[in-house]
């Protein structure tokens, strides 16, 4: 890292729903019928971050704000508004392990969506999973 400090985080997609289960998931967790854009639908992926070492010895944060799902040639960013608990988001020390939900909404008829995670701005670097 440009200022110094060193990062180790492991991450691993564990699990990855679409569709109409996504769907009964978020009016199950929000308690209103969640309707998703014409022509799209919902995307919940699980994650369990590791983080190995962090110096400073400070907290690290995960935010939903830095998962994109490259999607029909479209990037498109996690939904932050909705934070389906659990949720990755949120701050981890040197040796703590965070499992949690993202949310997206992608094209209905997305045959190989990939997600990243703290990707540069150019789109280089970051950690990269294929949702399927």
């Amino acid at each position: 890292m440009e200022d110094g400090s060193q990062l180790t985080l492991t991450m691993v997609l564990e699990n990855v729903t679409r569709g109409d289960m996504a769907t009964k998931m978020l009016d199950n967790y929000s308690g209103l019928p969640q309707v998703p854009g014409r022509g799209n639908e919902f995307l919940f992926a699980e994650f369990r971050a590791d983080l190995v070492n962090f110096t400073p010895n400070e907290t690290y944060s995960i935010s939903n704000l830095n998962f994109v799902i490259l999607s029909e040639g479209n990037f498109t960013n996690a939904t932050p508004v909705i934070l389906f608990n659990p949720t990755i988001q949120g701050g981890l020390m040197k040796g703590e392990t965070r499992e949690g939900w993202v949310l997206f909404e992608i094209p209905a008829n997305s045959t190989d969506p990939v997600i990243a995670y703290a990707r540069g701005s150019d789109g280089s670097g970051g950690l990269w999973f294929r949702a399927y």
